[in-house]
C-alpha cells in the first residue's frame, strides 16, 4: 500500500492514481503530435494535407468555440489544451476500463473444456 499524508491510500485509490499519472502523462503525446501536425502543415506543405484534420481533431473541436475572437497565438494555446484534455480523457477512460476488464477476467472462475 501507498502511504499518503494523513493515512493510508487503499489499493483501489492508488490504482486510480497510477491510472491518472499514466494518463497525464501520455497526454502530451496528443499535444505533441498537434504540433508536429501543426509545423508540417505551416511551414512545409503551407497548406492541409491528407489526415491533418483527423490528427488535430480534438485541438480543432475546442478552437472552434472561439474561432472569431482569439488572434493566432491564443487559440493555438486553446488547440493543444483540447487536444491534451481529449488525449487525457481517452487514455483514463481506455486503463480503467481495460483495469476492470482485466480484474474480471482474473476473477472468473476458468472453464477448461
Amino acid at each position: 500500500m501507498s502511504r499518503v499524508k494523513g493515512g493510508v491510500l487503499s489499493a483501489s485509490g492508488a490504482a486510480l492514481v497510477a491510472d491518472l499519472r499514466f494518463a497525464a502523462l501520455w497526454a502530451v503525446s496528443g499535444a505533441v503530435i498537434l504540433v508536429a501536425a501543426f509545423g508540417v502543415a505551416w511551414w512545409v506543405v503551407e497548406g492541409l494535407y491528407p489526415g491533418y484534420r483527423l490528427l488535430a481533431y480534438p485541438g480543432i473541436v475546442a478552437a472552434r468555440f472561439f474561432s472569431e475572437e482569439l488572434d493566432f497565438w491564443p487559440k493555438l494555446g486553446v488547440m493543444l489544451v483540447g487536444q491534451y484534455f481529449a488525449f487525457f480523457i481517452f487514455l483514463f477512460t481506455a486503463r480503467v476500463a481495460l483495469r476492470s476488464w482485466g480484474d474480471q477476467q482474473r476473477l472468473s472462475p476458468s472453464q477448461d473444456v
